[in-house]
Formats: structure tokens, sequence, C-alpha cells
């Protein structure tokens, strides 16, 4: 959409920051000219920057009766950049080849994404003086409130919109401490803003808890057996005692450990497939993960025999045009925590 945007992506950071900072100086903002897409800079503490895009959805026809809704996206990390990786990589406009993503969120609502916290991305400090970063969650969500009091104070036309303020992974943090601060700076009258709401997307905001359900979640989908599900939990309660001792450094190691053991010794497909599939085929129908689920097709797990499922049998024979429909696979009574699963079952590991 913008030479801005081919810049951020096709150059070495570097040479794009240096680009941007000669045709943007701080507290100064640009655009395209049909104003779909507008960028800039607030200072939204003495000598901290955060650098922020805001996109017009090409599809909004404005009538004045039905407002069109306002998204804020904070990225995780903490450190990821938003207008480049949360843009470019999952939701924004143009992918990372700079081509039309049929699945932006633009389609719905207007976008602004930003650099948060300041230090991140094209977010600076001056003097390059690390005590003026965000030291804490709450300090972040200040920062990004105040760079809403400017962009409503600026953009009269957001005023009327409801404002979302939707995170994924760590940016869930930064969604709440935001929007406890802007709420406040609402009441204030400082911020002429409508608040419509607060959405969390695989929020890491308790890293124990969300460890500590990955094996039972993914031995009751029958992805792994009560090898693999020992092998979670231990790293799960690893990381609890390490979380309790503070030792930080050590737990986010065993963290990594356990995301390698999910994605590639214990799960076929990984968490993010087995996610994808749920979303696609909400009766509990899973792919084997060989592309099922990607092609919109279901292949059918091979029979297992028992509620054991020591011993696989024949595949599944797809029906064929003519043929009599194959009664469903029954239900299995296994081990996942005492619960039926349905249709059949197949063990990831073999002792």
């Amino acid at each position: 959409t913008t030479t801005m945007a081919a810049a951020k992506v096709l150059l070495p950071s570097s040479a794009a920051l240096v680009i941007l900072f000669l045709v943007l100086p701080s507290s100064a903002a640009s655009g395209t000219a049909d104003g779909s897409e507008e960028w800039g800079y607030v200072e939204v503490r003495p000598k901290a920057h955060m650098f922020w895009c805001l996109y017009r959805s090409p599809q909004r026809v404005e009538n004045g009766t039905a407002p069109w809704p306002t998204v804020l996206w904070l990225q995780g990390g903490p450190g990821a950049s938003g207008t480049g990786y949360g843009n470019f990589m999952e939701i924004g406009p143009l992918d990372a080849d700079l081509k039309p993503r049929a699945t932006t969120w633009l389609s719905k609502l207007r976008w602004a994404v930003q650099d948060n916290p300041v230090g991140t991305g094209f977010s600076f400090v001056e003097g390059r003086n690390r005590s003026l970063m965000a030291r804490t969650d709450a300090q972040a969500g200040g920062d990004l409130t105040a760079l809403l009091i400017e962009l409503y104070r600026h953009k009269t036309w957001l005023q009327g919109s409801p404002l979302y303020i939707v995170a994924e992974s760590y940016g869930g943090k930064f969604a709440v401490t935001t929007a406890l601060a802007a709420l406040k700076a609402i009441r204030q009258g400082r911020l002429h803003a409508k608040l419509g709401g607060v959405a969390l997307g695989d929020s890491w905001i308790s890293p124990e808890d969300s460890v500590l359900s990955w094996g039972p979640l993914l031995y009751q989908l029958s992805r792994i057996d009560e090898k693999g599900l020992q092998q979670c939990n231990s790293l799960a309660q690893q990381i609890k005692a390490q979380l309790k001792a503070k030792q930080y450094a050590a737990a986010e190691k065993s963290w990594e450990k356990l995301e390698s053991a999910v994605h590639q010794d214990i799960v076929i497909v990984g968490l993010d497939r087995v996610v994808a599939e749920l979303l696609q085929h909400p009766q509990g129908q899973l792919s084997d993960g060989r592309g099922g689920c990607e092609k919109g097709g279901v292949h059918e797990l091979p029979e297992l025999q028992g509620d054991e499922g020591r011993r696989p049998g024949r595949p599944h024979e797809r029906r064929g045009e003519g043929q009599a429909r194959r009664r469903p696979p029954k239900l299995h009574l296994g081990r996942a925590g005492g619960r039926r699963v349905r249709g059949p079952q197949r063990r990831l590991h073999e002792s």
C-alpha cells in the first residue's frame, strides 16, 4: 500500500530506519494519497517516541448509521513489531511478499497497529537511553494510552467508532493494562474514545497455567499417549518449580524443551494444526496430519483394536460412488481422563 511498507519489508532494518527518519521526523505523520493508510510518531513520554500505522478499510462506506469499529492491535513478545510482524505476517492488508491478503481484518474494521513497547521496531528513545524504555506492563499500557489520546485528538473521525483492544501472546498483558488506563483517561476527559471491548487471543498471561494444560489437552484429543502425557507434565512441573524459585532463564529453557517436544517429538501435526482442525471440524473429527485440514478434507485415522489401541488395524476405506455407507467408528472408552473420545484413537508412542 505504501513505499514505507515496502521499505520495511525489503530493506535491512537499519537502512529502512534511516530512510524513515529522513522522510518522517518524530511527532510527524504521513500517509497515502487516498487516505487509506497513515503512519507517524507520537511522543508518549518525554524523549520516548512510539511508531504507529492506521489503516482505513477500502470496503467501508461512511453512512453514519452504523459506526465502523476500530481495532488497536497489540503484538506479543514482549518486543515483537506490530507494524512489521503483525502487519505483514498475520492480519495486515499485504503479506510479506507485498501481495494482497484475502483474510485481512480490514474487510470488517479500521485497524491501528504500533511498535510497542517503546524500543521495539521503529519506536525509539532519544540518545539510546535505555532507562527511558518501559519497565512494566502498566507503564507500557500508559504509553499506549498516550498514543490513543493523541490519535483521537487529531483524528476526530475516530471518536464515533467503538474501540476494541485486541492482542495476541504477551500482548494480552498490554491489552489489560491499556484498557484500564484508557478507561481512566476516558473518565477524566483526556481520551475521547468509546471502548467497545477487549479480546485476548492465545494470550501468554499465565505461562504456568498454559504449560500445565498442554499435556492433558493433547492427551484427551488422542494426540499423545501416556508416555507423551508424562513427558509433557514432567516438563510443565519443572517450569512451575523454576518460576516459583524465580529461575526465569531456566524456566524459559524448559519451556523451549516443552515446545520442541510438543511440536516435533510428541504430536504429529503440532499445536497450530490441532487448533485449526478443531475450528474447521467442530464435531471432533481430526486429520492425520497429512494436510487434510488445509485442503478442507479429513483423513480418517487407522482403526485400533480395543479400547487400549494396542494394535492398529486396516485403515478405513473411502466410500466410493454407489458404495454402501459404512457404519461410523464406535466410541472408544480410553484412558483420556475417563471420558469418551469420538472416533478411532491413535497412539503416537508405543512402549
